[in-house]
């Protein structure tokens, strides 16, 4: 009885065929630029036994203080999990600079992290649950919400709760 040809081990000739395919996809449809940095940052969460926030956009706009002054561009996004909802604004101050200010609800003292590919910040939100960032580089990004506990810093572990990783 002859074996089929799939059956067969790929040879030169499947070799051929498969860098032709491969060729084609990278000329149509190629790999989107930065959706490997991205998937290696997020795949590199810390929080492992977190819980994991479901993210939506606030439509935004351009917001301007004064008359006078240029409008900036701002994007709010919401961040909601059992265990707290988080509204962050996005304010863009020049081409790759930016503000976060966050507020969590229930308010409520929490150490809150900004994870970036390069490095790592941390902040306070207050009582009222306010906290922000101040000139953080456009990129990637994580945030991460932990109890405080009687003034101590926040500890890695299930009572977290960290956002998906989106662009600045």
């Amino acid at each position: 009885m002859d074996n089929h040809p799939a059956e067969e081990p790929l040879d030169a000739t499947d070799a051929s065929v498969l860098d032709e395919i491969a060729a084609l996809y990278e000329a149509v449809d190629p790999v989107p630029p930065r959706l490997l940095e991205q998937l290696s940052f997020s795949v590199a969460l810390d929080e492992l036994y977190a819980e994991v926030a479901e993210m939506r956009r606030v439509d935004g706009g351009l917001v301007s203080v004064r008359s006078e002054a240029p409008a900036q561009r701002a994007a709010t996004l919401t961040f909601a999990a059992e265990a707290l909802t988080a509204m962050v604004t996005v304010t863009h101050l020049g081409p790759d600079r930016v503000r976060v200010d966050g507020w969590v609800a229930p308010p409520q003292p929490l150490e809150v992290r900004l994870r970036m590919v390069d490095e790592r910040r941390t902040t306070e939100a207050n009582d009222s649950g306010r906290f922000s960032f101040t000139d953080v580089p456009d990129g990637f990004v994580q945030l991460s919400f932990h109890p405080r506990r009687d003034g101590a810093e926040g500890e890695d572990g299930e009572e977290a709760v960290v956002t998906p990783s989106f662009e600045l």
